[in-house]
């Protein structure tokens, strides 16, 4: 298992510069694909102010799943959503499926919890010929048919553990524990694969032997990485 908070979040490179990744995420979005994280939320590190996390996603526009912590008058709604972002006669549009997994009426002390101690077993599929993603989080399941495309995430980075790592504005920090991950192309083909059990300071291994290991993210580092 692996701790993830704003000090500690990881990307997956698009290019590996000594070219060692056998398949690259860069277009990941362009076809089938599925995204499987199996995760717990520390759901009292959110605040009104930053009420998101992202737990896998790519940004621009983020994509990909995240947990987010709503309050309304004296109750917090606890929910795991799936962001999808599409393009259609030069519309963008959001859709966002929800799964709420608790809630907390503060005002008479009553909290009504999933049952699986804040741990979410989630998944997000994509069949690009019937143009429909299924959601899934702890067994629920949610479809969604859009027009269109995708939009454009080749340029984009994929990160486990914010929204977007770099810069001060739209981070979204997710806070909690990653236990299991994957990332699948059509045919079910694993790109990227993880326990995160194995580790090094900087990196996360890739069980799927593509070399897609996850990097910890920092300023300098990226730097001179892109470098």
């Amino acid at each position: 298992m692996l701790k993830i908070d704003k000090d500690n979040y990881y990307f997956i490179p698009n290019h590996n510069k000594n070219g060692l990744n056998l398949y690259s995420i860069e277009n990941i979005f362009k076809d089938d694909f599925e995204i499987m994280v199996k995760f717990k939320v520390d759901w009292d590190k959110y605040g009104e102010k930053t009420p998101v996390g992202g737990v896998v996603a790519k940004n621009g526009k983020h994509m990909g799943i995240f947990s987010k912590k709503d309050w309304q008058g004296t109750t917090r709604f606890y929910n795991i959503v799936a962001k999808i972002w599409t393009t259609h006669n030069g519309i963008d549009t959001l859709k966002e499926m929800s799964c709420e997994v608790g809630k907390y009426d503060m005002e008479n002390d009553v909290e009504e919890m999933d049952e699986t101690s804040f741990i979410y077993d989630c998944t997000l599929t994509h069949d690009k010929n019937s143009k429909k993603f299924i959601f899934t989080c702890n067994h629920i399941a949610q479809e969604y048919v859009y027009e269109g495309d995708i939009c454009d995430y080749g340029q984009n980075m994929f990160w486990y553990g914010c929204g977007m790592g770099f810069g001060e504005e739209w981070n979204e920090h997710f806070y909690g524990t990653l236990y299991e991950s994957y990332v699948s192309i059509k045919g079910g083909f694993k790109v990227f694969e993880s326990d995160f059990k194995k580790y090094t300071q900087y990196k996360v291994f890739d069980k799927s032997w593509n070399g897609n290991h996850l990097v910890k993210f920092d300023q300098i580092g990226f730097t001179e990485w892109q470098n």
